[in-house]
């Protein structure tokens, strides 16, 4: 597997560790003042998202309405992925979720690295997955005292499954691993929901759940604050 270059790599390396370890991605923010759709739960911020109706031109042009990072623009904005926000539930367990924020994978790549990352990135991708149409969306609940971040991709328009076939293989990518990705793949039902259960070489465990377009994934919990977290998504 050829390797990313250092740009490309640190930045999905950034998306999922999100995923993969239960830390809020980094991403630009609309700037001070912002305020949330009516529709999203309370505290949701806008970033860098793919609109809900068009998303992003596939095929090399992904980038040509997304300004590149500069000093005279750092903190550009971008439409929300107002499906994905929707989708976050105002309450899991009896607490409020927090600190929703969407953006568009794509736009990311595009924003940092330009046209070339996001071409780069396909290159390394098998199974056709669609990244034009991948947006990614965090959020913040509190279980058992602790407070633990929610991870949702969403695949517009398509089944979230087809982000489970390519999970392992992307986030070997964003490590800059080489060869085939090493994780174990099983089925259970958790919080009364069926769910893919990921479990890595070291023994991280992230569970994966889908409806619809989205895939939902969860790292850094017990059993217990998965199934409660699990028992409180759509």
């Amino acid at each position: 597997m050829r390797h990313l270059s250092t740009p490309a790599q640190g930045l999905l390396l950034v998306l999922f560790l999100a995923a993969c370890t239960g830390a809020p991605a980094a991403t630009p923010t609309v700037g001070p003042g912002a305020t949330s759709p009516a529709a999203t739960p309370p505290e949701a911020t806008q970033v860098p998202a793919v609109p809900t109706a068009t998303p992003a031109a596939v095929g090399g042009h992904e980038c040509d309405a997304i300004p590149t990072f500069s000093l005279e623009n750092p903190e550009p904005s971008f439409p929300p992925d107002t499906a994905l926000l929707s989708a976050f539930p105002q309450q899991i367990g009896g607490q409020p979720v927090t600190e929703v924020t969407t953006f568009s994978f794509a736009a990311l790549l595009c924003l940092f690295g330009g046209q070339a990352a996001v071409d780069e990135f396909r290159s390394e991708l098998q199974g056709g997955l669609d990244i034009a149409l991948l947006s990614m969306g965090t959020a913040e609940v509190t279980i058992d005292d602790e407070s633990i971040s929610l991870v949702a991709f969403r695949l517009a328009g398509r089944s979230g499954t087809e982000i489970i076939a390519s999970f392992a293989q992307l986030a070997a990518i964003a490590a800059g691993e080489s060869g085939e990705p090493e994780a174990e793949f099983s089925t259970q039902t958790v919080g009364g929901k069926s769910v893919t259960v990921v479990t890595d070489q070291d023994g991280d465990v992230t569970y994966l759940y889908v409806v619809g377009d989205i895939l939902w994934a969860l790292s850094d919990v017990t059993p217990e604050q998965a199934a409660t977290i699990l028992a409180g998504l759509p």
